[in-house]
């Protein structure tokens, strides 16, 4: 798999800041496309973000969508609902909780487009 990094620089669409629209794979590196905290979200990061079809501008879209459904049922909670035309699949790592955060892999797909991310999510 080819694997492109997109840092708001070479790459990505001056004209709508969109970024890039990967048809192989694309991972949205940088300051702008590395978010760091969730802070309305009760506390956690997001660690990384990857693309396939779609631009990470987008991808920031479903990643919110998909942590704010998950949140409604508090910092353990899951989505089980699709979010913004996407289905995701998520994994906890038994490996990666603690007494005070664990981390989470999200998997979202919609047609031949997928949208990959990590996150580390603090629960106590």
């Amino acid at each position: 798999m080819i694997s492109l990094a997109a840092s708001g620089g070479a790459g990505a669409s001056a004209s709508t800041g969109a970024g890039p629209v990967a048809h192989a794979a694309a991972a949205c590196n940088g300051l702008r496309w590395n978010r760091g905290p969730i802070i309305k979200l009760a506390g956690g990061y997001y660690l990384s973000l990857h693309v396939k079809g779609v631009s990470c501008a987008a991808a920031l879209k479903v990643q919110d969508a998909f942590t704010a459904c998950r949140v409604k049922h508090g910092p353990h909670g899951h989505c089980t609902t699709a979010v913004l035309g996407y289905r995701c699949t998520e994994t906890r790592p038994a490996s990666q909780v603690s007494a005070v955060s664990f981390n989470g892999n999200v998997s979202c797909r919609r047609g031949s487009k997928s949208i990959t991310y990590g996150y580390q999510q603090n629960t106590g």
